[in-house]
């Protein structure tokens, strides 16, 4: 009778565990769910873009993609992702034929540039997915990295031989879209 007494309290034990484990954690995630598919309207674009570096711009490139309408928060940060992609590999297509058409002295800075957009493209390729596995802190780091990447390509144009870069609204453009970006993951995460 003590052994059946016993086992019953453990069961009990067991079951109240796991009822409490699973109510945590289907709370948490749940709570993470409606965090992630709330609605986005007009004053929460502006609230994220607020964590930006460029708010108008941020509004201005959210608000007029069709997209944002139907988005969530995580919709955002696809959007703005898809956005710097596109834009990435446009930039990347224009530093080739910059690149073909420059002199000897100044392709050295072209060629960085194709560096730099290689990495970029690659950082947003791998930011989808890992948006698309909720691993929101490392979405954050490759949207930095391409931030940094394009401020490199920039400054690529202040060494020798020194040339007014043509690449700077692209640059900057770039810039801000990672931002959009790191500011959404910032959220998510």
């Amino acid at each position: 009778m003590a052994y059946l007494f016993r086992a019953l309290v453990v069961y009990l034990v067991l079951l109240v565990f796991l009822f409490i484990s699973s109510s945590t954690t289907t709370t948490a995630a749940g709570a993470r769910e409606l965090r992630i598919n709330v609605k986005v309207t007009k004053s929460f674009v502006y609230e994220v873009c607020s964590q930006t570096r460029n708010i108008n711009f941020c509004v201005d490139v959210l608000r007029s993609d069709p997209r944002t309408e139907t988005s969530d928060l995580f919709g955002l940060g696809s959007i703005a992702n898809n956005l710097a992609i596109i834009n990435a590999t446009d930039t990347q297509n224009y530093i080739t034929d910059l690149f073909n058409n420059a002199t000897l002295d100044q392709k050295d800075h072209f060629h960085m540039c194709s560096l730099d957009y290689q990495f970029i493209i690659s950082d947003f390729k791998q930011a989808a997915d890992k948006m698309r596995h909720s691993d929101y802190k490392e979405t954050n780091t490759l949207a930095i990295d391409a931030i940094n990447r394009a401020s490199d390509c920039e400054n690529v144009f202040l060494s020798p031989p020194v040339i007014q870069s043509p690449l700077t609204q692209r640059n900057k453009n770039l810039g801000d879209l990672a931002d959009i970006l790191a500011a959404v993951s910032k959220r998510l995460s």
